[in-house]
Parts: C-alpha cells; structure tokens; sequence
C-alpha cells in the first residue's frame, strides 16, 4: 500500500482544538472531515477505501508549523475503537485515545507481539491472550490468566476472584479429577486447587501481607504430602498482577533470592506482569 504523502500537505501554525473530558470518542472523531480517502493499492491493482488521521501536529519538535498527521487509524482489539497509533499524535490529544470499556487505560501496542493496538489493562492484545495463557517462570512454577489449563500442573493457586465463586477473604481448598493422558495410556489424575477470594488491594479484605504468608504456609503444607516437586501455576484473571504477587513471593522463599532477582527472571518469561503499587511495596519491590 502506498504512502499517504499525497494527501493535504499543508501547514498550520495553530494544532486542532483540544477536546474536553466531556466529550466522548465517537463525537471527537466525526469532527473531522474527511476521515477517508482513497489511496491506490498496487498489490491488488485496485482502489481501497482506509481512514486516517487528519489531525493537525508537528512532525518533529524543532517543526515551527503543524501539518496532518495522516497515519492509517487502527483498530483496538478489546474494545474495537478506531484509534491513531502515532505516537507523535495520541499525547497531544490524550482523551481521544481512551478505552470506552476501561476509562483509566490509554490504548498502547501490545506488550508481547509489539503490533497490536489493546486497551487491555494487562497490556496484552486478545490474540496473545488467547494463543499464550501461561507462562512457566521455572521448570516447576508457572503463571498464567484464568484461561489457563489445570492439565499439566499438581497444585493450582485460583485468585481469579470473583470469577472463581468463592467468599469475599474465603480460601477453599479442593481436588479436581481430570484424565490425564500419559504414555498414550489414560490415568487418573488428582488437580488440588486453591481458591482465594482476594482482590487487588492489599489492605482490609484483599491479599494483605498476612494472607499472603497463609497462602504460601498452605503450599507448603501441600507440598510436604507429595514425594516429587510439584509443578505449581498461579493464576488471576489477566495473570498480571495478584498472581504474580504471590509467584514472586513464593518463588523467593523456594530459591532464597532477592526479590528484584525474582522479579527480574518473572519478568523476563512472563513480560505482562506488573503488581499494583500495594502489592510491590507489600513484596519489598519498593
């Protein structure tokens, strides 16, 4: 497809007027005409209709005029609005680019595949979510989101909470049997899972510190019934923020390391992970 550099190269000395936060995405976008236009597509030897930015701004910051931003708009794969990935234009216009599903989250690439746009608050399109729901930290130890599959694991830490059905600072502990395939033989298999009722504040019903080290003193627990090392996966929803708190937290009393050193090897195979503030000053991460 070719460049739009044919398209409305004049300058500007004053940028578009901002928006206010009053004013809703939809209502933003349909101020500017026109949004598409028709650009030659040599690929297929035919015209394509695509929309645009016609946004006024400076290309490069020594620019003295503004010109139109005419980047091809793409669409975001949460909550599907048509969006301007330039980064030279979203800061300017910050509001324009703000999820309708998540009002606090800016739409960004990606953080695995560095191409899809997402509003996502783990940061993760719905293709990486979908075609990546665990990650193994350590040969035993993984994370992942509450699309995850319990099959190749011992022990499952559940606080994909409220999702998970149990009591608001509940903790249930129960075994699922599944068959499991091994060999090509068909057996039997135990599953224990953990299931905590724990939101992301870590403070008053959410995973305190206290809860935490409940959590890890019942792991323990569990793992002095078993005659192997077994393969643990912690999961949340997104498998961002609670679960990695509690893998991190875990895996440093399991290989008495820091916990940067932890965080760093957890954020190296499983780079979505971001722990609210609480939970980072809760771990010792600040």
């Amino acid at each position: 497809m070719s460049d739009l550099k044919d398209f409305s190269d004049n300058e500007y000395e004053e940028p578009d007027r901002e928006p206010t936060s009053r004013w809703i995405y939809e209502i933003y976008r349909d101020i500017y005409d026109p949004l598409f236009i028709f650009i030659k597509d040599e690929r297929n030897e035919r015209d394509e209709k695509v929309k645009i930015c016609v946004r006024k701004v400076k290309k490069n910051v020594h620019d003295k005029y503004y010109k139109k931003c005419k980047t091809e708009l793409v669409q975001c794969h949460w909550c599907h609005q048509t969006i301007c990935p330039n980064k030279d234009c979203i800061p300017q216009y910050i509001l324009r680019s703000y999820s309708s599903i998540y009002p606090s989250k800016i739409h960004d690439k990606c953080v695995e595949c560095l191409e899809s746009i997402t509003c996502c608050p783990s940061g993760i399109c719905r293709d990486c979510e979908k075609n990546h729901t665990y990650d193994m930290i350590t040969e035993h130890v993984a994370i992942g989101s509450y699309q995850a599959s319990y099959e190749s694991f011992d022990l499952v830490i559940n606080l994909d909470y409220p999702e998970n059905n149990v009591k608001f600072g509940e903790v249930v502990h129960s075994t699922h049997k599944i068959k499991h395939i091994k060999e090509d033989i068909k057996e039997d298999k135990d599953i224990h899972v953990i299931k905590c009722g724990y939101n992301d504040i870590s403070e008053g019903g959410g995973l305190t510190i206290e809860k935490l080290e409940d959590l890890l003193q019942r792991i323990d627990e569990f793992k002095s019934t078993m005659t192997k090392q077994p393969r643990i996966l912690f999961h949340c929803y997104a498998g961002v923020s609670r679960s990695s708190t509690v893998a991190i937290a875990y895996l440093v009393k399991l290989e008495k390391k820091s916990v940067m050193e932890i965080f760093e090897l957890v954020k190296q195979k499983r780079p979505r992970i971001n722990p609210n503030s609480g939970f980072r000053k809760m771990i010792g991460l600040e």
